[in-house]
Formats: structure tokens, sequence, C-alpha cells
């Protein structure tokens, strides 16, 4: 259903929205330098034209990494 509805935002719809993530979660208190925006925006655009599968094996990994 997630592609369904995100398949037809253009990317930078996407990237606009993902800039927007860390300040409306308030994961810190300060906005990230130029050069951390444009590396979140390189990983992002990676991200998205994975396979799922890569996804999933990308999120374990990193879930079982930060224990």
């Amino acid at each position: 259903m997630t592609k369904h509805y995100s398949a037809h935002a253009s990317m930078e719809a996407k990237r606009e929205k993902m800039k927007q993530l860390p300040e409306f979660m308030m994961l810190s208190g300060t906005a990230a330098a130029p050069s951390e925006d444009a590396e979140r925006e390189e990983l992002v655009s990676i991200v998205s034209r994975l396979p799922i599968e890569k996804v999933r094996e990308l999120l374990f990994a990193l879930k079982h990494n930060q224990q």
C-alpha cells in the first residue's frame, strides 16, 4: 500500500518531506549541517531504488548492529 500511495510523489517532493522529519520528530535540537543534508538525501535516493529484499536485509543488519 505504501508503494501505491507514494508512487505519485516526485523525488523532489519526497526530499522536501524528508527534510521536515527530524524537526517534526524532534530527534535533535539543531538542524543538520548542509553537508549532512546532502548525505542524507543521497542515502534516501539510494535506498529508494533498492529492491525490497535488499531494504529488508539492510534494516536487519542495522537493527542488529545497534545492540
